[in-house]
């Protein structure tokens, strides 16, 4: 069984603590050799810094950082993401693709942006996917 796999074992904390970790070890073998791993990067670390999305289960998509309140996919698309662009700076979109909040020219800035719009009781990640979080 791999490392996440037994973290989800033991519960929705220690996913996410194990994911953080892993996804943060990823990208930091990728930024030796990739702009936007390098960009991700220094996002995940300004994401990891910040309590209120340290809590929640990380992951990327092209590059994209998203955060998710549940620990199984398919996630949930209630908090915004951030894109990083080729110019190097940030766009914030979400929590739909389609809605863009804003854009900054450093991670801090980004991240900002996505505390600011987090909905409200916005807690810790929780077991399950976003279908069981609709049926509950």
């Amino acid at each position: 069984m791999s490392e996440l796999a037994e973290a989800h074992e033991r519960g929705p904390a220690e996913a996410v603590t194990v994911q953080w970790r892993l996804l943060l070890e990823d990208l930091r073998r990728e930024a030796d050799r990739l702009d936007l791993a390098r960009q991700t990067l220094a996002l995940a670390e300004a994401a990891f810094a910040e309590p209120k999305l340290r809590q929640l289960y990380p992951f990327t998509s092209h590059w994209s950082l998203h955060f998710t309140t549940c620990t199984g996919f398919p996630y949930s698309w209630d908090v915004p993401f951030i894109d990083p662009l080729s110019d190097g700076r940030y766009r914030v979109c979400g929590p739909s693709r389609g809605t863009v909040i804003g854009e900054g020219d450093s991670a801090a800035a980004a991240i900002s942006m996505v505390v600011g719009a987090l909905p409200a009781n916005c807690g810790p990640a929780a077991a399950g996917t976003a279908n069981d979080q609709r049926r509950g």
